[in-house]
């Protein structure tokens, strides 16, 4: 079984990649549906700039063995 990335890890990789990609990609995507709504807005601060679009159908996360994330209405 592969190890879980921790949030260290996760914010590392997007972090690493801004400044790896920087003048040539403009968009680093944090997505919410594979990192949790919560992680994911963490990613902004650490180098993403796209908080990734709402799916209407999830499913490569699930055929990967990942869970699903569902966004929650602000209070």
């Amino acid at each position: 079984m592969a190890k879980s990335l921790t949030l260290q890890d996760h914010l590392k990789v997007h972090a690493l990649s801004r400044l790896m990609v920087s003048g040539h990609i403009d968009n680093i995507q944090a997505s919410w549906v594979k990192l949790g709504p919560k992680v994911a807005q963490k990613m902004l601060k650490a180098g993403a700039n796209d908080f990734s679009g709402t799916l209407m159908e999830e499913n490569i996360t699930q055929a990967a063995g990942g869970k699903k994330e569902k966004l929650k209405p602000g209070r």
